[in-house]
């Protein structure tokens, strides 16, 4: 069936780079053919889209490592319709074996290059762009004519990884067989790619990810290279940007190949020093001083070092001391982009705390109908419905995946916009510096909301403290406050007071508490009304979360403020300060450990419900229940 728009053929369609295209190409009108393995299994990546986009979305398997993509003979005749070619096939995995390399990058790049030769003696190819990366040898003015995939040598270190050498073999081939041929060609040379904009979100690993595993660990104990070396790097959309521009650019096609370095200015982005120190105190963990010669660093790596760091030797060969030629990028990124092209300086903490969490938490919550968005400084689960927003803020020992339930049973009662974020430190989002981190988190809160416009508060526990607080300081900014189990007075107890003053010590008592412990001070201290109402996720995650120090040194934090920041429990009701726009409080009766300040004992707006501390996480029903029975009453 011939399709009277264009159409696009992407490989690695369902990889870190090729969502972001499809993403980016999704409002526009073309056909996108996508080659992958499974069908099956990416079409539940793309299910979130309209019914409209996934109407032009045509599933084709193959395999880059076969002849003919490794497609039915129908498929291919279908891959012949195609305009435009993106290759962007081949997973980063800067490890594997010389043969793996040869069969995704060499074989990947023939078997394409014959598909782009067929389509160009048929009905002409507007333009391949082929994915290859900034250390390539072959740039806008090396000459490839006469050379063979042999003399790729020539061109690269003796010592460098077969993922490398064979991708810039594929560069070469692919080069020279569009000059045989005569279609037009782009080359897209990234640097090493972090997560797109707005959440930084960057499931690939093997990148940045590498250096925030090893600061992390506190394994990486020196600088490589020092403050003249620099690891380049490119956000997502960015790369992707520009390969939806020159996949819809028709007017501009040449014979000769144009080569697009998506690489910063070395002057605008941080060296190694820098971007370790940034890791580091994202991380809350200590930076490493010393700076050690890269060559010397590598020849350590490869005897020994590599268990110690748990970094491959070979992913030094993106550490460079160089200056690249990056002015077609910037010419290209310029068209239609409102931030700085090519930089990643604002973006680059969502990313290390991104990264973080994965790292944390390597099975990812399912978010259903919540996509991830930026709620001011925060990274937030948004979904999208009608009337004044609902923020719900979560408390301690928590994070923004804990209270999704509850936000879908709010948003199928109220149909309204939800907002869940997780609060500065906590699952996603960056720590915020200073000495009050409970002042800096409201102070994220209310920037947050001013952005936003108005906006209905909820909070749990802490995070109720947070939004009473934060509703105070914006007046009409909030239409209503709800707080559920709201901890507003510090609680009694000598042994947590004086621990809590040190959140070092702190951190270390929270992580290497045994599971059972915990289990048990939970019951007793009603956090949950009986052992049946703990989440089964609910301990084990808030163990795994504890490992990562920057998510540990947030919940230290918190409980520092709980237990030396809140006013004392007084039955004069001096303490507590209510914001005027309070609409009720939901508090669970089995709770031990804290009080209902006497100021709301008996009010009007008090729902009781027969549940521990944690009712919103064990009983997510009932609490939205409760909420919206506060709200009727309202």
């Amino acid at each position: 069936m011939m399709y009277n728009k264009e159409t696009i053929l992407i490989t690695g369609a369902t990889g870190f780079i090729g969502r972001e295209v499809i993403r980016q190409l999704k409002d526009g009108d073309e056909r996108l053919l996508l080659l992958v393995r499974s069908a099956t299994r990416a079409e539940k990546l793309f299910q979130q889209y309209s019914e409209s986009v996934r109407s032009r979305i045509v599933f084709i398997e193959g395999d880059l490592e076969q002849e003919f993509l490794g497609l039915k003979k129908e498929d291919w005749q279908l891959a012949r319709q195609s305009d435009v070619l993106i290759h962007a096939g081949g997973a980063m995995q800067i490890t594997q074996s010389s043969s793996t390399a040869e069969r995704t990058f060499l074989h990947g790049a023939q078997a394409i290059s014959r598909l782009a030769e067929e389509i160009h003696g048929s009905k002409g190819l507007r333009r391949f762009i082929h994915v290859v990366g900034y250390m390539s040898p072959f740039q806008q003015d090396t000459n490839v004519s006469g050379l063979s995939i042999d003399d790729v040598s020539r061109f690269v270190p003796p010592d460098a990884a077969p993922y490398e050498r064979m991708k810039f073999t594929a560069d070469l081939w692919i080069r020279q067989e569009a000059a045989r041929v005569g279609y037009s060609l782009s080359v897209v040379n990234p640097s090493t790619v972090i997560g797109a904009r707005p959440t930084g979100s960057t499931p690939q690993l093997e990148g940045l990810g590498l250096l925030v595993k090893a600061v992390r660990s506190r394994k990486m104990p020196v600088i490589p290279g020092g403050d003249r070396y620099w690891l380049p790097l490119v956000t997502n959309d960015d790369v992707a940007k520009s390969i939806v521009l020159l996949a819809r650019e028709k007017e501009y096609t040449t014979r000769e190949p144009v080569t697009i370095n998506l690489v910063g200015d070395k002057s605008n982005q941080p060296n190694m020093k820098e971007l370790l120190g940034e890791i580091a105190q994202q991380l809350h963990v200590g930076a490493p001083a010393v700076s050690v010669p890269l060559r010397l660093l590598s020849s350590v790596m490869r005897f020994g070092g590599e268990k110690l760091t748990g970094i491959p030797s070979q992913s030094l060969a993106f550490v460079t001391d160089r200056h690249f030629d990056n002015a077609s990028a910037k010419q290209l990124l310029s068209r239609t982009l409102y931030h700085d092209p090519l930089c990643c300086k604002e973006i680059l903490p969502f990313v290390i705390a991104d990264i973080d969490y994965r790292l944390t938490f390597p099975e990812e919550p399912d978010g259903g109908s919540f996509v991830h968005g930026r709620f001011g400084s925060m990274v937030a689960w948004v979904r999208e419905g009608s009337g004044v927003p609902i923020v719900l803020l979560h408390g301690w020992l928590s994070q923004a995946d804990d209270l999704l339930p509850l936000a879908a049973e709010l948003h199928m009662r109220t149909g309204k916009t939800l907002i869940v974020p997780d609060l500065p430190g906590f699952g996603r989002s960056p720590r915020i510096n200073g000495s009050n981190p409970a002042t800096g988190i409201v102070d994220s809160v209310v920037e947050a909301i001013q952005h936003q416009g108005t906006v209905s508060l909820i909070g749990h526990s802490f995070g109720a403290w947070v939004a009473n607080e934060s509703a105070a300081r914006l007046g009409d900014g909030v239409k209503e406050l709800i707080m559920l189990q709201p901890v507003l007075e510090r609680p009694r107890g000598a042994a947590r007071s004086f621990m809590s003053r040190s959140r070092r010590l702190t951190a270390n008592m929270l992580k290497y508490m045994p599971a059972s412990l915990m289990k048990k001070k939970m019951l007793r201290e009603g956090v949950f009304e009986k052992a049946s109402s703990i989440p089964q996720w609910y301990v084990s995650r808030i163990m795994a979360g504890l490992r990562s120090p920057r998510i540990a040194n947030a919940n230290a934090s918190v409980m520092h403020a709980i237990y030396h920041h809140l006013p004392e429990q007084s039955i004069l009701n001096d303490g507590v300060k209510l914001a005027s726009s309070l609409v009720g409080i939901v508090w669970g009766e089995k709770e031990r450990l804290h009080q209902l300040p006497a100021l709301l004992e008996g009010g009007e707006r008090l729902v009781r419900l027969p549940y521990g501390h944690h009712f919103p996480l064990s009983h997510s029903e009932a609490t939205a229940s409760a909420i919206a029975a506060v709200l009727a009453e309202k």
